[in-house]
């Protein structure tokens, strides 16, 4: 009988670890389903989406909902940066290239009448005028840059023959 009674016992047990075990198993994985749908939805988020990016979790625990919430206000704040910079490199690249120009325009007259300047001035000139046009250049660049990061820039694509 008490053979009997411990081998009851042993099944018992064996069978209670297993149900408790296939619990802690479907536990875990209902409880990280909300962090694959949040890994989910950030690995399909593009530039373009990140403003309007809501990772909506309400089936999930509060601490994954805190997690989520977070994370939508950091890709709204990356968001705002991002636009931020190409604002800003859009309105530096046309600052600046308007007295650039300017300059270099003054700088490439005097050197056409400048019949009285010494080598050396004609040199400083002539190193002036051309770090200019490579700042003119530069601006416009970076303005194209800007362009096509915000989606502004329109390309003509066509075929060409290598040969």
């Amino acid at each position: 009988m008490f053979l009997g009674l411990i081998r009851n016992l042993g099944v018992a047990s064996v069978v209670a670890l297993a149900v408790t075990l296939a619990a802690v198993a479907w536990y875990v994985r209902h409880s990280l389903r909300p962090l694959q749908r949040m890994s989910q939805l950030t690995e399909a988020m593009s530039l373009e989406r990140l403003g309007q990016a809501q990772l909506q979790l309400q089936d999930a625990p509060s601490e994954v909902r805190r997690l989520a919430q977070t994370l939508d206000a950091l890709l709204v704040r990356l968001f705002e940066s991002c636009e931020q910079q190409q604002q800003f490199a859009s309105n530096i690249s046309h600052e600046l290239r308007t007295p650039l120009t300017l300059v270099s325009g003054y700088l490439q007259s005097t050197l056409r009448r400048g019949r009285n300047l010494s080598a050396n001035q004609q040199e400083a000139l002539e190193i002036a005028a051309s770090e200019t046009e490579r700042a003119v250049q530069l601006l416009h660049d970076l303005s194209v840059l800007a362009r096509a990061d915000s989606g502004r820039l329109h390309l003509e694509i066509e075929s060409i023959e290598l040969n």
